[in-house]
């Protein structure tokens, strides 16, 4: 018999994942098109994700040339129940640069600098840093094996159940 799913319920254990987070796995793709992982410290704030990064890093000129990205939050292996099927949260975003001075990079940078401590206080004048602000448009939670929803709405409001192909009705 199937249990009986809570989409509410999974909604906020996805919402609330990254919290456990300090830093996030970005994927950007060069002007090439070529994939590049790596990963940010982030601050989230008002349904955005917020990164400060150098010019020097590659996913800098990545997504200041194609403002796109995908962010992962994933369960430590140390931690996960099975290895194969690790908690995990994927977020499809859009990217804008938040302009220097501006009243929301002030708000956002003051942030950085509770949630960071000295390094921010200390990079925030830099110029060859940018902040950037991700706004999601959809993605992907895995609570476990066999556990994967779709989100998408504002705020993730919408979840659907992932189904294996022996349950779906197509």
């Amino acid at each position: 018999m199937a249990q009986s799913i809570n989409l509410n319920e999974i909604r906020q254990q996805a919402l609330q994942f990254p919290s456990h987070f300090q830093s996030v796995q970005l994927a950007t793709c060069c002007k090439d098109g070529i994939p590049e992982a790596s990963y940010a410290c982030y601050l989230f704030k008002d349904g955005k994700y917020y990164l400060y990064l150098s010019r020097l890093a590659a996913h800098f000129n990545n997504l200041a040339t194609n403002p796109h990205c995908s962010l992962l939050f994933i369960e430590d292996e140390d931690k996960a129940k099975q290895i194969f099927a690790r908690q995990r949260l994927t977020i499809q975003c859009s990217v804008s640069i938040i302009l220097r001075g501006s009243d929301v990079f002030n708000r956002t940078m003051d942030d950085f600098a509770e949630r960071f401590g000295s390094f921010m206080k200390a990079v925030r004048d830099l110029t060859d840093f940018e902040l950037f602000e991700l706004s999601p448009e959809h993605g992907s939670y895995v609570a476990g094996f066999a556990q994967t929803y779709r989100l998408s709405g504002t705020d993730f409001t919408n979840i659907t159940p992932v189904l294996p192909a022996s349950e779906r009705q197509d």
